[in-house]
């Protein structure tokens, strides 16, 4: 039998992080206003296939959205706690870090906004649809229905996080993002498909150049930061240099 994606959630932490992830299902029932973005959501859709202790990472569309969140009375059965005790603001996030616990397991849960980043994730699921999925596990029903980042628009948001900037300039052979999206890399290296959106998605929200150069210094870095025993097609730095700006430059009207 294949393994489910759950299965790579550590088993002490697999039925609190479900329970969480059916109360978060409830709560988005009264406010839609958040996205589960990050390594969980390329978890969920069997993206990848290694157990570590996952966060969730909810992407909101204001700070107000998380003001509005964090009043919602939720579910007695989880311990909520802030971990900083306040908001975290800098010049390009805002977050709010929480553990939610669960008997004597406990699962990170980090609310933050991100400029434009939340409606660069809805057009798609807006598209595409919820994750949905019911789980029977430990002799509960546990069901999930969530606006979960899709992998494709998560590998552009990755690849050009200041997070992975500072990574790849210190040679970070233990970041999560470059893990992520060398990761997605590999898989569609060679899928033209792929290529083709990650390119006219970042064209349509002004990111053509910041993604096409941050592209290139991941191929040329992939040795120092120890993935470079993934093989590129020769002709994709190539291809990726030639990512113009506008439609027009390419003659697509």
């Amino acid at each position: 039998m294949m393994d489910r994606w759950y299965d790579y959630i550590p088993s002490g932490y697999r039925l609190p992080m479900l329970l969480v992830l059916q109360e978060l299902s409830r709560l988005r029932t009264i406010q839609d206003s958040f996205i589960l973005v990050g390594g969980l959501s390329l978890l969920m859709q069997e993206r990848l296939h290694h157990q570590v202790m996952w966060d969730v990472d909810l992407l909101f569309r204001d700070k107000f959205s998380i003001l509005k969140f964090l009043a919602l009375p939720k579910d007695p059965s989880f311990d909520i706690v802030s971990i900083d005790g306040g908001f975290a603001d800098s010049a390009t996030i805002v977050s709010y870090h929480t553990s939610w616990g669960f008997g004597a397991r406990w699962i990170n849960v980090d609310y933050f906004t991100r400029s434009k980043w939340y409606y660069f994730h809805k057009v798609t699921i807006d598209k595409r649809g919820d994750f949905e999925e019911r789980i029977e596990l430990e002799g509960k029903g546990i069901n999930i229905k969530l606006p979960v980042a899709y992998p494709w628009d998560m590998f552009i948001e990755k690849a050009l996080s200041p997070r992975l900037e500072n990574d790849l300039a210190v040679s970070n052979d233990l970041s999560y993002d470059l893990r992520h999206v060398f990761i997605l890399l590999e898989q569609e290296k060679e899928n033209r498909e792929f290529w083709d959106y990650v390119q006219k998605k970042a064209r349509r929200f002004g990111q053509i150049r910041e993604l096409r150069d941050r592209l290139l210094m991941i191929l040329d870095r992939r040795q120092q930061v120890g993935y470079g025993h993934i093989r590129v097609p020769d002709s994709l730095p190539k291809t990726i240099e030639g990512w113009k700006e506008t439609r027009e430059l390419e003659g697509e009207g």
